[in-house]
């Protein structure tokens, strides 16, 4: 059992029996963190207060009611991949990916939060949040338009050429 934080959300994974399980890494009750947990089985308990969720199903046991987000995963080619249910993946562009990670990797260490590498910080909070990557769902329209965010660090998950992609202002798009 290990977390991970596919596009920024927080996710335990888990392998039993050959078969990858993915539910949000904070626990329902007080979002305690679930890797510090124990698993049992299909049984994750959480450690701050014995929370017990079906891994497969995210469901709270003791109140069915009650339970986890759980996200799709497969493994191919020794990578772990977490579907994300936005719709949104990173570029197939190995390098791009790579050089905007790293520039969001500085952002966070200069300003404590993972600002959009492609997007001015203004200093006025409200608007700042907005372009906190992945931004895609402040911007959700324009994504949808273009298929990719601002950046290109995220495309669409069908997109295969990100490179024939238009960008488009907000302008363009009829969103502005």
């Amino acid at each position: 059992m290990a977390p991970v934080y596919p596009l920024g959300v927080n996710v335990v994974i888990a392998r039993i029996g050959g078969t990858l399980y993915a539910v949000s890494g904070k626990c329902a009750h007080m979002a305690c963190p679930l890797f510090t947990g124990a698993l049992d089985g299909y049984t994750l308990t959480c450690s701050c207060h014995d929370w017990r969720f079906d891994i497969r199903t995210g469901r709270f046991l003791d109140a069915p009611e009650l339970g986890l987000a759980i996200y799709p995963a497969k493994s191919e080619a020794g990578k772990l991949y977490v579907i994300e249910p936005l719709g949104f993946k990173f570029t197939p562009d190995a390098d791009l990916a790579d050089f905007l990670l790293e520039q969001e990797v500085k952002l966070e260490a200069k300003n404590g939060i993972p600002f959009c590498p492609c997007q001015p910080i203004r200093r006025d909070r409200a608007r700042d949040m907005q372009i906190v990557c992945p931004c895609i769902p402040f911007h959700r329209k324009h994504f949808d338009a273009m298929q990719r965010c601002w950046c290109g660090l995220f495309v669409h998950q069908d997109v295969t050429d990100p490179d024939s992609l238009p960008q488009l202002s907000a302008k363009e798009t009829g969103l502005e």
